[in-house]
């Protein structure tokens, strides 16, 4: 856990929100396969970070008010060619290394998301009409950022939607036929709908 926690904050700006606390809480290694039948390995994480917040009382003092938990859930998805972008629907300036912004020519892209880069010549050459529509529909029922490296062949969704949430069983499971038609049925949705755009998108 610890090395996965090291290798997520090297890699990625992404996991510092917490004033307090950043920790990569769960996580679970798999393997993916994408239209183009490639394989890619994925590792899904749910982040928890913790903020303190504090006012100023009437005497000037520091306060502390409350310690505020949050949680983010997301992947890493290896062997992607794409480098050095990030993308994101939230409007905070994006960590460094992607320090350069960069503006789509269609007016409803440019209001739901937001462009950063590494390299201004490179997303020049990566963000074409076509790229940049994949994106478009990948976050059209989505928040969160979508980063590429820009040196490993990696990228890491972070979102707001809960991947590892399981539907509440609605039976007593009583003998091995009931589990089997259990887990016939089991589903992690939140999983199964970033699956399916990651993979989309990366085809």
């Amino acid at each position: 856990m610890s090395h996965f926690k090291f290798y997520s904050a090297r890699l990625f700006p992404v996991f510092e929100r917490g004033s307090l606390r950043n920790d990569i809480s769960r996580y679970a290694s798999t393997t993916w396969l994408d239209e183009n039948e490639q394989e890619h390995q994925v590792l899904l994480f749910e982040y928890h970070y913790v903020d303190e917040i504090k006012t100023i009382d009437k005497n000037g003092n520091t306060v502390k008010l409350i310690e505020q938990h949050k949680n983010l859930w997301g992947a890493f998805v290896f062997d992607v060619s794409v480098q050095g972008l990030a993308i994101s629907t939230s409007r905070r300036p994006f960590p460094s290394p992607y320090r350069h912004p960069w503006h789509s020519s269609d007016i409803r892209t440019n209001q739901r998301l937001k462009f950063y880069g590494t390299d201004p010549m490179q997303m020049a050459k990566q963000l074409s009409p076509g790229f940049v529509l994949r994106l478009s529909q990948f976050f059209q029922y989505r928040e969160g950022d979508l980063i590429f490296h820009p040196q490993q062949r990696v990228l890491c969704y972070l979102g707001p939607h809960d991947i590892f949430n399981a539907p509440e069983r609605k039976q007593n499971i009583q003998d091995i036929s009931a589990l089997r038609g259990h887990l016939r049925t089991f589903k992690l949705v939140e999983l199964e709908k970033l699956q399916t755009d990651l993979i989309q998108f990366l085809k």
